[in-house]
């Protein structure tokens, strides 16, 4: 598998640099993403790292960033690596697939989310996060009721 991501990142012009146990990087329209090199034959992965740091003054914001974009993009996960904030692409790759067609479909799904996630943090870095005359929901005065276990014995 290595030896075909590699051959296809190059026919599709990108220069690659490794990257020790992470993989392969390369850039795309100033962008910087991750080939992630798997022991898994079948699995691709793609990621672009650090997005978003997380630090104390920006927590909340951090997770509830992180928590929209998995709720409203296809294909992309968003995950916590380190203190940082990274999107994942994976993929199952079945058989022969042509590389150069599945590579630049990823990369643009990525793209588009790093692009999703500049205007979610620009709808939100005008507005406070936490308005003092916004109500608080909180979990701890919600009783769980018993009704859903009564018949289980």
């Amino acid at each position: 598998m290595k030896e075909k991501v590699l051959n296809a990142l190059k026919n599709l012009g990108f220069e690659t640099e490794g990257l020790g146990q992470f993989g392969y990087g390369f850039d795309y329209e100033g962008i910087h993403l991750v080939w992630i090199d798997s022991d898994d034959e079948e699995l691709l992965t793609l990621a672009v790292p650090g997005i978003m740091d997380k630090e104390e003054n920006n927590e909340l914001k951090f997770y509830l960033l992180m928590d929209k974009l998995n709720s409203v993009l296809k294909y992309i996960k968003v995950n916590e690596y380190g203190d940082s904030m990274w999107l994942f692409y994976e993929r199952q790759i079945i058989g022969e697939e042509d590389l150069e067609q599945v590579l630049p479909h990823m990369i643009v799904h990525l793209e588009q989310a790093l692009r999703h996630l500049r205007e979610a943090g620009e709808d939100s870095s005008s507005e406070e996060v936490h308005d003092e005359d916004e109500e608080v929901f909180i979990t701890s005065d919600i009783e769980v009721s018993d009704d859903n276990n009564e018949n289980q014995d």
